[in-house]
């Protein structure tokens, strides 16, 4: 798990993500920043960037600029966390430079990462 810290997606390109599970790496990545097909989970925390886009709830840059730099990186699952709506966005499934599945789930939901199946995240807990 690593907290704000940078991950390599292109030359050029160190987002830092609020959260991003990696694989665990033997020298602890202290030669270099996780890339793409280290990252297990994106997550980033929205409080206050919860726009409406028509009649569709949109994320201000998480879920437009943000969300299409990780799916151009090829980056297969993002998390939002919108703690003003108590809700979990979830992003899967980069094509083209953007996400083709979307859902949003509720803090009464239990949700698992697609690549770590057996880590069950209790919504009430992430959202508090």
């Amino acid at each position: 798990m690593r907290v704000q810290l940078p991950i390599t997606l292109a030359p050029g390109s160190e987002p830092e993500p609020d959260f991003a599970i990696v694989r665990i790496d033997e020298n602890r990545y202290s030669n270099r920043h996780p890339q793409p097909q280290d990252v297990l989970l994106l997550i980033e925390v929205a409080d206050s960037t919860w726009k409406h886009n028509g009649s569709k709830p949109a994320l201000g840059g998480h879920r437009t600029h943000k969300a299409q730099i990780y799916a151009k990186a090829g980056i297969g699952e993002y998390w939002i966390v919108n703690i003003k709506k108590r809700q979990v966005v979830v992003l899967q499934d980069p094509q083209d430079g953007l996400y083709q599945s979307e859902q949003t789930f509720t803090e009464n939901d239990q949700i698992a990462p697609l690549l770590l199946p057996d880590v069950v995240v209790n919504l009430r807990y992430l959202i508090l």
